[in-house]
C-alpha cells in the first residue's frame, strides 16, 4: 500500500507539472531575407538577378520554416498542423528577395502532404481552366492534391501602389528616405578614405574598378557579394576574399549603416527609431490583442496565433536596437530572426495582462524575459504613436523630382545656421570622427573575427596548415 501511494503521489505531481506549464498564447516573427545576389551586377555570376535570393538563400527560410513546424506545430501544439487562414498572417514588403524568402519558409511550415485535396472524381475533372486542351494527364499527375505532392498554397500580405511604412520605412518615409540619401550619397566620402584598402582588395577579388565604388551603398552590395558567395561556394571569390578580408567588409559595412546612418539624429531622434516605429506598434497592437481575447474567451483554436513577417536587415538592426537586444555584431546575417513569445502564467490567478509575459529571442543571443507591463514601456520607448510617426515622416519631403536635393527645414534642423556645402563638410568630418578604421581597434577586429568565422562555417587559413616547428623543439 505504501507503494501504491508513492505512485500515486508521482503520478499526481507530474499531473500538476503539466497543469501548471506556462500556455504559449502567440508568436510575433521578423527574419531577414535569405542571402541574395547584390543590387547592382557587380559579378557576371550574378546574371542580372539584382536582389533576387539565391538558392542557398531560399535553402535558409525553407529550413527556418521547417524548425516552425517542429516548435509551434509539433512540440508547442500552438498551430495546426493544416493550413488555417485565421491563426497565421504573412507579410512582406514588395521586394523580390522578400517575397521569395517568404514563401520558403511557408512551404518549410507547411510541408507536403498538408495541402488541401479534392475528394470528388466530378470535382477533380472540372477544376480545370475553360481553354480547350486535354488535361488528363495533368488530372492524373496530381491526383487528390490541387498541387503536387499536396502542397499547400498560402497567402503573404503585401503593400503596394502606396508606401510601406511597415515593412520597407526606408522607401515609405519621407524623412528616412531622404537622410538615407544625404548620408550615403557620393559627397559623404569620408569612409571611403578609411577604408580605402578594403575596397582595393574587393575590387580585386571580385573584379571590379575600385573608383566605382562611389557611395555607402555600394559598399554595402560589395558586402553582400562577399557573403553571398560564401553560401553560393564561387571559387574566385573563395579563393581571393580571405577570412580578414570578409571580416573588414563586414566592419567596413557596419560602419556605413550605423554610424553613417541608423545612430544619425534627426529632430532629436535616430533614424533607427523612426524606422523601427510601425513595426513596434503592430506587434504592441497584435499582442495586446491576443492578450484581451484570452483574458475574456480562454485558448480559441479561431483566433490568430502566429504573425510572420519577413524583410530587409535594416528594419531588423532598427528593430532590435529600439527594442534593447544588444548584438555585437549589428549587421543582421541573412535570414535573422527575431520571436516575440507570449505567454500565459499558469501559476497566476490574476486574470489580467499582469498575468502574461514575453519571451524574447533573437539568433542565439540568449533568450530574454519580460512582463508585459516591461514590454509595453519598451515598445512606447522605442517608437512613436501614428500621429507621432506621420508628423515626422512627412516634416521632410520626399525627393521624387529626382534631383536628390536637401530641404532646407532640415537643414535647419540639423545643422543650425550651416547650410549648402557647409553642412555636407560637417557630415563627412562626423562620419569620419565616428567610423573607426580598419585595424584601429584589434581586440574588436579580433571579436569581429571570431563571430564571422562561426557565423558563415569558416574555418581559418592557418588551422589546415601544418605549423613549423621553433628551432631547438623535440
Amino acid at each position: 500500500m505504501k507503494g501504491g501511494s508513492s505512485l500515486l503521489l508521482f503520478l499526481s505531481l507530474c499531473t500538476l507539472s503539466v497543469l501548471a506549464e506556462d500556455e504559449l498564447i502567440f508568436v510575433f516573427e521578423y527574419s531577414v531575407s535569405g542571402a541574395s545576389y547584390p543590387k547592382q551586377d557587380v559579378l557576371s555570376w550574378t546574371h542580372n538577378k539584382g536582389q533576387q535570393l539565391t538558392s542557398a538563400g531560399v535553402r535558409h527560410h525553407y529550413i527556418l520554416g521547417r524548425e516552425l513546424r517542429k516548435r509551434y506545430m509539433e512540440d508547442r501544439k500552438l498551430l495546426d498542423d493544416k493550413y488555417n487562414s485565421i491563426q497565421i498572417y504573412a507579410r512582406a514588403p514588395v521586394i523580390d528577395r522578400a517575397v521569395a524568402s517568404a514563401y520558403a519558409q511557408l512551404a518549410g511550415l507547411f510541408v507536403p502532404g498538408s495541402g488541401d485535396i479534392i475528394r470528388s472524381d466530378s470535382a477533380r475533372d472540372r477544376a480545370t481552366p475553360p481553354n480547350p486542351a486535354d488535361y488528363s494527364s495533368w488530372i492524373q499527375d496530381l491526383g487528390t492534391g490541387a498541387l503536387n505532392y499536396t502542397y499547400q498554397s498560402l497567402p503573404l500580405v503585401m503593400v503596394g501602389g502606396v508606401p510601406d511604412t511597415l515593412m520597407n520605412p526606408e522607401e515609405g518615409c519621407g524623412s528616412v528616405n531622404s537622410l538615407h540619401l544625404i548620408y550615403t550619397g557620393d559627397h559623404a566620402d569620408g569612409w571611403k578614405q578609411q577604408y580605402k584598402s578594403v575596397i582595393d582588395q574587393l575590387a580585386v577579388a571580385v573584379k571590379i574598378d575600385p573608383t566605382n565604388v562611389t557611395n555607402i551603398t555600394y559598399a554595402m552590395e560589395l558586402r553582400d557579394v562577399v557573403v553571398s558567395s560564401l553560401y553560393q561556394g564561387k571559387p574566385v571569390l573563395e579563393e581571393k576574399a580571405t577570412l580578414k578580408l570578409i571580416s573588414d567588409t563586414v566592419d567596413m559595412a557596419r560602419c556605413a549603416r550605423y554610424n553613417y546612418f541608423l545612430d544619425v539624429l534627426y529632430d532629436g531622434s535616430s533614424v533607427s527609431k523612426i524606422m523601427a516605429s510601425q513595426l513596434l506598434s503592430s506587434l504592441r497592437e497584435k499582442l495586446t490583442e491576443a492578450v484581451q481575447v484570452h483574458i475574456q474567451q480562454g485558448t480559441k483554436k479561431e483566433q490568430l496565433k502566429f504573425a510572420m513577417h519577413v524583410g530587409e536587415a535594416a528594419l531588423m538592426e532598427a528593430l532590435i536596437r529600439q527594442f534593447g537586444i544588444n548584438d555585437d555584431m549589428r549587421l543582421a546575417s541573412p535570414a535573422s530572426t527575431v520571436f516575440f513569445e507570449l505567454y500565459k502564467n499558469a501559476s497566476s490567478r490574476n486574470n489580467t495582462p499582469a498575468a502574461y509575459y514575453l519571451k524574447v529571442a533573437y539568433n542565439t543571443l540568449p533568450t530574454q524575459q519580460f512582463s508585459f507591463a516591461e514590454f509595453e514601456d519598451r515598445v512606447k520607448n522605442g517608437s512613436y504613436t501614428a500621429e507621432e510617426f506621420e508628423g515626422r515622416c512627412k516634416s521632410y519631403s520626399r525627393p521624387d523630382d529626382g534631383k536628390g536635393g536637401v530641404n532646407w527645414m532640415l537643414i535647419g534642423i540639423i545643422g543650425g545656421a550651416v547650410v549648402g556645402l557647409g553642412l555636407i563638410g560637417v557630415l563627412v568630418f562626423v562620419l569620419k570622427t565616428k567610423c573607426k578604421g580598419s585595424g584601429d581597434d584589434t581586440d574588436e577586429d579580433d571579436k569581429i573575427l571570431k563571430q564571422i568565422k562561426e557565423q558563415y562555417h569558416v574555418a581559418d587559413e592557418d588551422d589546415s596548415k601544418p605549423k613549423k616547428k621553433a628551432e631547438g623543439d623535440s
